[in-house]
C-alpha cells in the first residue's frame, strides 16, 4: 500500500545510526513485525547513483498506533544526507509492507534471532510485537 507521512522525529540513536520516525495517524496497514519498507524521498537535495528509495526495516512494533520508525546507518550517500537534512513535517512517500522475516502464525517452537549493526532492527520489531501480544 502507498501512504505519503510526515517526519515527526529523527535522533541518533547509537554512533552513526540514526532512527526516524513517520506519523501513520489515519493510515491503516497490514504490516507484520519483521517486515520493511520501500521509503521514496520527494527529491534528492544530493545527487545519488542509486536514486531516490530505499527499502529500510522498521524497528517499532505493530500494535504502536500513531507512528512507525526505521533505523539506518549514517553515509555519504545522497539518499541518506536528504533524508538527514530535510525538515520535520516533510512527507515521504511510503510503499509498504514487503518481506517474510516474520514469526510464522500458530507457532509454538521457540525462535532465535541473530543479527548485528542495523540489522537488528527487525528482531527488535519481532521482540516488541511479541511483547505487546503477550507471547513472552
Amino acid at each position: 500500500m502507498q501512504y505519503q507521512l510526515p517526519i515527526v522525529s529523527r535522533k541518533e540513536v547509537a554512533e552513526n545510526t540514526t532512527e526516524i520516525t513517520l506519523e501513520t495517524k489515519g493510515h491503516k496497514s497490514s504490516f507484520k513485525a519483521g517486515q520493511h519498507l520501500n521509503l521514496t524521498l520527494p527529491e534528492l537535495l544530493f545527487p545519488d547513483p542509486k536514486g531516490g528509495s530505499r527499502y529500510l526495516s522498521v524497528v517499532l512494533d505493530p500494535q504502536n498506533h500513531g507512528s512507525i520508525s526505521m533505523v539506518f546507518r549514517n553515509s555519504d550517500s545522497g539518499f541518506k544526507k536528504t533524508l538527514l537534512s530535510l525538515p520535520l513535517g516533510t512527507k515521504l512517500d511510503v510503499d509498504c509492507c514487503h518481506g517474510s522475516f516474520v514469526v510464522p502464525e500458530n507457532n509454538s517452537l521457540p525462535l532465535v534471532l541473530i543479527a548485528g549493526g542495523v540489522g537488528v532492527a527487525p528482531c527488535i520489531s519481532i521482540i516488541r510485537s511479541a511483547i505487546a501480544n503477550k507471547v513472552l
